[in-house]
């Protein structure tokens, strides 16, 4: 009897361990870590990771056509950083005023930004309306330096630096390299 109980204590425990693993391999963040050999990019991985991730975000309606319609009103507008307007705007500030023009509230950071929404690790998975972050574009010691809106079609809506509000590539040499996930809110 007793062999019966240890045999059936250490299934469970067995049970549990790989609960615990496959849980934890499913997890996108535990997923980039992973994956991510650069010591820097590891330790802002986690530093983001600590801070929390998958946040639901503030809104009635979630109409994503209108977002993108937002957006891209902005098409042409110069890079401002800290702008909100259409004399000048950033990046992070091209999302959180197409989302605020429809209700939605975001911080206007891309480093929390990147906090809300559902996580996907690849592009083919990104769906119209997604929010796309991009790490080490510039130093600094944040995990996210960059973000965007997806069209869809390989597409995203940006504020570059050197040519303002634009729609690019996100498969181009590039924004490849420096992808790291997207949400869908």
């Amino acid at each position: 009897m007793k062999t019966t109980n240890n045999l059936i204590i250490v299934a469970l425990a067995a049970i549990i361990f790989l609960s615990c693993t496959i849980i934890k391999e499913t997890d996108p963040i535990d997923i980039l870590l992973s994956r991510t050999t650069d010591p820097k990019l590891k330790e802002q991985i986690i530093v983001f990771k600590k801070g929390g991730y998958e946040l639901k975000a503030n809104y009635k309606n979630h109409n994503v056509e209108a977002i993108i319609k937002s957006a891209e009103s902005f098409l042409g507008t110069p890079h401002q950083m800290g702008g909100l307007t259409n004399k000048g705007i950033d990046c992070s500030g091209l999302v959180m005023v197409a989302h605020q023009l429809n209700e939605v509230k975001l911080p206007h950071d891309g480093n929390e930004q990147a906090r809300y929404g559902k996580i996907f690790l690849s592009v083919s998975d990104l769906e119209r309306g997604d929010l796309v972050f991009f790490h080490s574009t510039y130093n600094t010691d944040k995990l996210i330096t960059h973000s965007g809106i997806y069209l869809g079609n390989n597409q995203f809506i940006h504020t570059s630096s050197k040519i303002g509000v634009s729609v690019v590539d996100i498969n181009s040499k590039y924004w490849s390299v420096h992808f790291l996930f997207g949400t869908r809110l």
